[in-house]
């Protein structure tokens, strides 16, 4: 049975979408293959077309003024590459960790362009080796933050906000290296797959969605403890990926 289409601002009409395949005027498919993300679709009617209505935001809607009304699902996918944070705690650590670090930064096979890094410290752990690291993360193209704080609760509450405007981020202690590869095996998991889920691990790194573990954190108000509770969370609701097998 087809409904009368009554749009509310948390649906996503294929009508006027560039992706939308048509039989005369009927809708039979989606050139970027989404529809079978979504498990709530409607078909719909107006006085022109039949189309399908999907009751959730897609992403990959394009207008018909989008790339001269020609379906490109790489371009699509291409703009629709998320951003990622990463916020290193270098508080207490010797150089050496720190270096270790920021040397696996270095090696993540993602565009530059597209991370935030923010490095902080108590002031009264100053040193100029800190400023050494930043600008040798800045040589390298990142968009990178060297942050002081007096006390710990600013230390963290400072770089959390640093990050927002990120999709997802990661919180490592010097010492610890970033798996390489998890920026862009997030960004294939989102791209191909069509779940959404609020964690990933990838070797022994963890991401996060940005604006849920700003949203929780000042009921924990402890990066670590936080880490931990969204992970139990994810996992048992279903909503954490693990790609290490």
């Amino acid at each position: 049975m087809k409904s009368n289409q009554n749009q509310s601002s948390y649906q996503t009409s294929c009508k006027d979408c560039v992706f939308a395949e048509y039989e005369g005027i009927t809708q039979v498919s989606c050139q970027a293959d989404r529809l079978k993300f979504f498990g709530d679709t409607v078909e719909a009617y107006d006085n022109d077309k039949e189309f399908y209505v999907i009751n959730d935001v897609c992403t990959y809607y394009r207008p018909p003024s989008w790339n001269d009304g020609k379906p490109d699902k790489s371009k699509a996918r291409e703009e629709l590459k998320p951003t990622f944070g990463i916020y290193v705690n270098i508080s207490n650590q010797d150089d050496e960790s720190v270096a270790k670090t920021v040397d696996s930064i270095k090696l993540i096979d993602y565009e530059k362009e597209r991370i935030v890094i923010t490095i902080n410290h108590l002031l009264e752990e100053e040193k100029p080796y800190y400023h050494e690291v930043l600008g040798s993360l800045l040589n390298h193209g990142f968009n990178a933050f060297l942050t002081v704080a007096r006390l710990k609760i600013h230390k963290e509450w400072d770089n959390i906000q640093r990050l927002q405007g990120t999709d997802f981020c990661s919180f490592v202690n010097a010492g610890e290296e970033v798996e390489p590869n998890i920026f862009t095996a997030c960004e294939r998991e989102k791209a191909e797959s069509g779940d959404k889920f609020v964690s990933l691990t990838l070797g022994g790194t963890d991401l996060f969605m940005t604006n849920i573990f700003t949203r929780y954190y000042l009921q924990h108000l402890d990066i670590p403890e936080l880490k931990d509770a969204l992970l139990k969370e994810s996992m048992e609701e279903g909503h954490h990926k693990d790609l290490n097998g």
